[in-house]
């Protein structure tokens, strides 16, 4: 039965016992954890997106927004979530570029796509928002269908048909982007 993935999902997914499914109804049990993966995903990252925006306080702080993002917001989710910087940069990162591109946030959040949205940013990325936009729009509607390999293939596609010059700029900017770091 389709529930919308959220506390209702979870709350249903927290009493079936396992031992009493057939492999077929153990298939629907795990693409039922999945899209409440995805939901609970993109409201942690949502979550770090607004922290982005709030000023540091104290346990008894009033809630507060800046305009602009905290330099120091990707220290505080590292500390928070016991991550590596780069992972918690990593995390902002994915948080602020969803900002820009809020359906993908939403088929997150509905359980409709699995994977966090990375690839689908990083695609869109050198595209002007309309156009960014324009690529989400289409993909979004068949993304349900397609492994992380495939929607990559396809908004690469998309991507270049709306801007051809954007293959060109995408290798330009991985190009400036290359390093080799040593631990």
């Amino acid at each position: 039965e389709a529930v919308e993935a959220g506390p209702l999902l979870a709350w249903r997914l927290a009493r079936v016992d396992r031992r009493e499914l057939n492999g077929n109804q153990l298939v629907e049990l795990m693409r039922a954890r999945s899209r409440l993966v995805s939901h609970l995903q993109a409201e942690l990252l949502a979550d770090v997106a607004e922290l982005a925006h709030t000023p540091p306080g104290s346990a008894g702080s009033p809630p507060e927004r800046t305009g602009g993002v905290d330099e120091f917001v990707s220290d505080e989710v590292a500390a928070a979530l016991t991550l590596t910087s780069r992972s918690a940069d990593s995390l902002v990162k994915l948080a602020l570029d969803l900002e820009r591109l809020p359906q993908v946030l939403a088929a997150l959040q509905a359980g409709r796509i699995d994977s966090p949205g990375e690839g689908l940013c990083e695609e869109t990325a050198l595209l002007d928002d309309t156009e960014a936009a324009a690529v989400i729009d289409q993909i979004l509607s068949e993304a349900e269908q397609l492994t992380t390999a495939q929607l990559g293939r396809r908004v690469r596609r998309l991507v270049t048909e709306i801007d051809p010059e954007a293959a060109r700029r995408r290798l330009e900017h991985g190009q400036k982007e290359r390093r080799i770091e040593t631990a």
